[in-house]
């Protein structure tokens, strides 16, 4: 009995945090990440209202289907101007062996 509240409640954060990223995602001035960003939070969508009569995510292809999408609606879509950029031939403060 436990562990059903426990897992209900680590469902529900999941959820809510997927959406909220997801929609944080669909306000990016890039059209691509939007688009990415609609596309696969429809298709998680869709597959969750699918597995509530379903429980296709016992199959594991569906569940790995699932987790890519997932990664791919909630990817931190840096612009160019903020993405990290290491300069060639050094990392760092790193020395050569």
């Amino acid at each position: 009995m436990k562990m059903r509240v426990a897992g209900y409640l680590t469902d529900k954060l999941t959820l809510f945090c997927f959406f909220r990223i997801g929609f944080q995602n669909l306000k990016s001035p890039s059209r691509q990440t939007s688009g990415f960003t609609l596309g696969a939070m429809a298709g998680i969508f869709v597959i969750l209202i699918h597995s509530v009569s379903d429980f296709n995510l016992n199959i594991p292809v569906n569940t790995f289907a699932f987790t890519i999408i997932a990664a791919i609606a909630t990817k931190n879509y840096l612009r160019q101007s903020e993405q990290i950029r290491v300069p060639h031939g050094r990392l760092g403060n790193a020395k050569p062996l």
